[in-house]
Parts: structure tokens; sequence; C-alpha cells
């Protein structure tokens, strides 16, 4: 049997979502075809023994314009983490917006910093610029924004960061802050997921052909196709894309007995490679059982011993390291595109039929998935109107 429609859409991650949405408010008959059992691609949760583990340190930011735009957290119970986090290697606490007034920086330094952030015409990676306000790189943008990027800003496009580094000025500006909702990032998914039109799980497409997609179930006809995979899958849909290089990640989860709710400050730049480290359960207590704490710990490196890991959760957090229980691990070895250009990819369109979505189009973050599945569809749209 062949279904026919508008659109399909390979993937339902954050991407295809955002295209699903807006193909579908514009009247175009939509289908995304999923390989796994879920929706949300790398935004994903799992639930251990009353623990809600997101595969991978993420929190949400209400400051991205797209998920301003899609209202993408209406109805969840979201839970904002504090404004502040703690250098680990300085014992020194430091807010976001200590990037605008931070007493580290000479007046020299915060001018050129603003001018950076205010320039429309900044080219290269952030290393050709970072010089010039190195007490803020040093104190604030490298420790915290390695989480963020999961590499040092420093080899990443100017460009990208001054557009993620303004989100983050923005959402602590005017007090909506990142945060984590209950049911973990994987109710944002579910939230996205709504109003898109029917979805197929479990489904992998097989082959690409002319206005068809072949899977092991079925074939469906499309007039337009948008392939919002991760970069992987998409070559082995599109051999001709060029490699790609992605930055890698692992996150480690452990329980311990109840700990202080003042321990609800994210740690970074820690010891052997650790980028962060957070009290999840104190950012938002349904992470964890009433009588356990949830502790995170992400890294950048690939060699992590967790006997050391232990001692040093427990010298941060000031619990005995037989009171730390490891729950589960996540490496990931594709967790966001490494941007040393603006763009990875020159357009979003293959071919007259096909159309790219996915966060290396854009920028490494949800909003950079968001806005390359709504450009993609915005292109869809504009060709489906000229035929």
């Amino acid at each position: 049997m062949t279904a026919n429609f508008d659109c399909i859409i390979i993937g339902a991650g954050l991407a295809g979502l955002s295209a699903a949405r807006k193909l579908n408010n514009s009247g175009l008959q939509t289908l995304i075809i999923e390989a796994s059992d879920r929706v949300g691609g790398r935004v994903a949760t799992d639930y251990v023994d009353g623990f809600t583990l997101d595969r991978g340190f993420q929190v949400i930011n209400p400051g991205y314009p797209e998920l301003r735009r899609l209202n993408a957290l209406d109805g969840l119970d979201f839970h904002a983490v504090k404004s502040a986090f703690i250098n680990a290697q300085r014992d020194q606490k430091f807010e976001i917006t200590d990037l605008l007034n931070s007493r580290l920086a000479t007046v020299p330094e915060k001018f050129a910093f603003a001018k950076f952030m205010l320039s429309r015409n900044i080219t290269g990676t952030l290393k050709n610029y970072s010089s010039s306000f190195s007490n803020f790189y040093d104190n604030l943008i490298s420790p915290f924004f390695t989480g963020v990027f999961l590499c040092e800003p420093d080899e990443l496009s100017a460009q990208i960061n001054q557009q993620i580094i303004r989100t983050f000025i923005y959402s602590y500006l005017t007090r909506k802050l990142p945060g984590l909702p209950t049911g973990g990032v994987t109710r944002l998914a579910m939230n996205l997921s709504q109003g898109g039109g029917p979805i197929l799980l479990n489904e992998r497409v097989t082959k690409i052909s002319t206005n068809q997609v072949t899977t092991k179930n079925n074939r469906y006809r499309f007039r337009k196709l948008i392939i919002a995979t991760d970069y992987q899958a998409a070559r082995r849909l599109i051999p001709k894309l060029a490699p790609m290089q992605f930055n890698f990640s692992s996150t480690f989860y452990f329980s311990s007995p109840k700990l202080s709710s003042k321990k609800d400050l994210l740690v970074v730049n820690g010891d052997r490679g650790l980028v962060n480290s957070g009290v999840i359960s104190n950012f938002n207590p349904n992470y964890a059982p009433a009588d356990k704490s949830l502790i995170s710990a992400t890294f950048i490196s690939k060699s992590v011993n967790t006997r050391e890991l232990k001692r040093q959760l427990g010298k941060i957090w000031q619990i005995p390291t037989n009171e730390i229980d490891f729950i589960k691990g996540y490496q990931i070895a594709q967790s966001l595109p490494k941007f040393t250009k603006t763009k990875l990819v020159n357009s979003n369109q293959i071919s007259d039929q096909i159309y790219l979505a996915g966060d290396y189009l854009t920028a490494p973050s949800q909003q950079g998935a968001l806005l390359s599945g709504r450009l993609a569809a915005e292109a869809v749209i504009r060709s489906v109107k000229v035929i």
C-alpha cells in the first residue's frame, strides 16, 4: 500500500517536530516517520527506580526565540535553575549577569565585550575576539559555556557564541531562567509533538527514491521530503553530504541521601575534565524520590574513572563517598556539532524535492534544532506555492 503526503519528515527530533508544526499549520498534509519508539531525538529521558534521568545533562532555556514562538513550555511543570554557578577551580560564585558587570574585568574589557556582543559583522572563531576581554572569558564564558557547547568556546564560530550568549543574557535579565520540567526534558518533545500531524514510530526508512520513501512496512509518496535525522543518519540516506565534526560528552548520575536545598547551584570547571555537576533534584525535586538526591556529572573527556569521580563529587558536595551510589551513565559520541565556521552546511535544500533540518545547519542548541526545522518547512511551503 502507498500513502500520499504533501511533505514527509524523516526524524521526530526537535527539528522534525518544529517543521511538522509549521507545515501542519500551513494546511499541508504531513507525516513524520521515526525509527525509534519515541519522539525527541537527543532530547530524551529514562526513569530508573524513581529517578528521572535525562540522557546527558540538559536544561531548557525559555530565552530561546523558537521556544517562545512555539509556546513550547505551556502546560509543563517547569522549575528554573538559579542564575549563578560555582567555579570549582577558583572556589568562587558567579552570576551570569556578571558578563555585564563583573568586578573582574577592566573598563576597556567591558567595552570590548559589549562591542563584540553588539557587532553585526564578526567572523572566524571566538578566539579572534576573546583576548580583548580575557577576564570575562577565563572566569565566566569558558567555565560556563563549555558545558553548553561541550567544547572550549574559543574553538567555535564567534557568531555562534554571540547568538547563544545573547539568549542566556536575555533569559537571566528577564528572569525567564533555564530549567527542567517535571518528567524530564522529554516532556518538551512531547509538547512539541502536539499539532504537527501523524507520527509513525518504530519505522525506519530504508530507501529514498523519486517522490517515495520505503520502510520495512510500507511505501509513502511525497511531494516534498525533509530529512530531520541526526547527521550520520542523514549521510546514510544522502551519501554526498560531507563528513562533519561533533563533540563527545558523557553524563553520569548518582544518588545520595537527601542533600540540603542550599546546594542548588551548578558547579562548573571541575578536575579531570569535569564540565559541570549539579544536584538535579534541588533544581526540580520531582527528579528523585523524596528521601534521596540525584547528582549529575558531565564530562567532555572520554576516559572517566568512576571511583575518582565519586571522590570528586564527595568533595564538591561535601558528602562521604560511600554514600554516593552510581545509577547510570550515558556516553554520547555526537552530542553537538562543532561549529568552527558560522555554517557547517551551506543550504538546507538538497534537490528540488529534498530538504535538510538539524542543529548542524544553524546552531548547536535546542534553539538551533527548532530554527532549522522551521526554516526547512518555510522553504517547502514556498516551493509548494510555486508549483
